[in-house]
Order: structure tokens, then sequence, then C-alpha cells
């Protein structure tokens, strides 16, 4: 029997960063700082801000996959794709990186539409 490749939905794989994500906040928190000057401070200081942006990120992600997911968003897209003069074909699931306005670029899957390709007719010499 052949063996299935499952593949884990991007809802999950996103969730599973977030939850990373805040374990990592959470070990910055619990950790005893010593600042003794500036740069020290400086330091902490954007280790805070690079793992909250992360999140941010993360979040954002989140939100715009449950978006994506969603059957009425499925349904106003098949909508909108049809009701263009031109005729688009549903090309299925495509991964697609987003960089949100603060964090890392992150992966969300879409549906993806493009432009119907025309038969051409190959034309005989005579």
């Amino acid at each position: 029997m052949a063996q299935e490749k499952h593949e884990t939905p991007q809802i999950e794989v996103i969730e599973k960063e977030i939850k990373e994500a805040l374990e990592e906040l959470e070990q910055i928190s619990k950790k005893r700082a010593t600042l003794k000057d500036a740069s020290d401070l400086e330091k902490t200081e954007k280790e805070i801000i690079k793992a909250t942006d992360k999140l941010a990120g993360l979040l954002t992600a989140q939100k715009i996959q449950q978006s994506l997911d969603s059957d009425e968003l499925k349904e106003d897209a098949a909508k909108l794709a049809s009701s263009l003069p031109k005729n688009l074909k549903n090309q299925g699931i495509r991964t697609v990186e987003i960089t949100p306005l603060r964090g890392e670029p992150t992966k969300v899957k879409a549906t993806y539409y493009s432009k119907k390709q025309k038969k051409r007719k190959l034309k005989k010499k005579r």
C-alpha cells in the first residue's frame, strides 16, 4: 500500500510558531538582567523588540490565514473571479510569502487564480 503524504495545514504551522515565539518571550521575561551600561540596555531592548516583532508578524499571519481559510472568503473570491470580463482559472492552493509591517516574512497558503490560456490553432503554411 502506498504511503499517503500528509501535509500539515498552514494554520497549524503558524500556530506552532506562535507558541514557540511566546515561549521565547517567556524565557526573556524570566531571564534576570544586569544592565551595567547603555550598551547592555540597548542589547536587551533589541532582543525584546526582535522577539515581540516576530510574535506580531506571526499573529498577523495567523489572522490572514484564518481569513484565507474561511468559506466566506473562498466563495467571494470565486464569485469575483467568475464575474471578471477575462476568464480566470483556479490553479489551486499556493504558498505565498507575506511581509507584515512588524516581524519577519511569513508564509500563508492561498488560492491562486491566473488567466486562462487561449488555445492557439496552428496555421498550416501553404
